[in-house]
């Protein structure tokens, strides 16, 4: 075969070597990219920190020399920083914990939850619910332990919307509402109405259901209340 021939055939197979490789190669970096994106999305949560601080967090990583997170902008369009990739990563890192969870309340087999509503700084009204299982320690002992449910969006912050996020909730999650066997809220009328009160609700959803007073709000009543009976605080709050 001439030199030519060789040049030519030898050329051939790194391409055709670096058309098999280029791909795999490109996902690992986009791969590690994201990982990072990741640790950044993760760290901001545990923080308290708001979605708009992780691009400048990205910035800063890569800065210092975590070269890994520019492979992240794909170009000057595509950067996988906008609030609506920040919102996919923080749901893909809250799977986990998700999923660890609907295992432990399977396991439980009863469960209580607890749950209020709040409006956010948009003015939106939210149901913020915990869920409290039994969980067997490392000495056999059975101690109830209290986890974060969800916040869920409300149309409209009554009864029948409230009741209605409930079932939603607890049906996507795949929990069984019968398992359920307690309730705690503030004790407001749309919560605890003895005709159309959220907890009637779940009574006559699921009888034998037993509901509690909040007592962080029993002590938010007692303390506002109490306050009164001092002239001093009564008449400064007043002005």
């Amino acid at each position: 075969m001439a030199p030519k021939q060789h040049r030519n055939a030898a050329d051939a197979t790194k391409l055709s070597t670096f058309m098999i490789s280029a791909p795999q190669v490109a996902t690992n970096k986009s791969e590690t990219a994201v990982i990072a994106a990741l640790k950044n999305v993760y760290f901001s949560a545990k923080q308290n920190l708001p979605s708009s601080v992780v691009p400048a967090l990205n910035d800063l990583c890569i800065r210092q020399g975590v070269s890994q997170l520019s492979d992240l902008k794909v170009d000057s369009h595509t950067t996988y920083e906008h609030n609506t990739s920040i919102g996919e990563f923080q749901d893909c890192l809250a799977d986990v914990p998700r999923e660890d969870l609907l295992v432990k309340v399977k396991q439980s087999g009863k469960f209580s939850l607890m749950f209020d509503e709040s409006t956010d700084i948009s003015v939106h009204q939210n149901l913020i619910s915990y869920i409290r299982v039994l969980e067997t320690n490392d000495f056999g002992t059975v101690e109830p332990h209290t986890y974060f449910l969800g916040i869920n969006q409300l149309n409209r912050a009554n009864s029948e919307s409230i009741f209605g996020k409930v079932l939603e909730m607890l049906g996507k999650k795949g929990i069984d509402i019968s398992n359920l066997c307690g309730v705690s809220t503030d004790g407001a009328a749309v919560m605890v109405g003895n005709k159309s009160g959220v907890v009637t609700r779940l009574k006559n959803h699921v009888p034998g259901v037993l509901a509690n007073h909040c007592i962080a709000h029993r002590l938010a009543l007692s303390c506002s209340t109490g306050a009164d009976t001092f002239p001093i605080w009564s008449s400064s709050r007043r002005f």
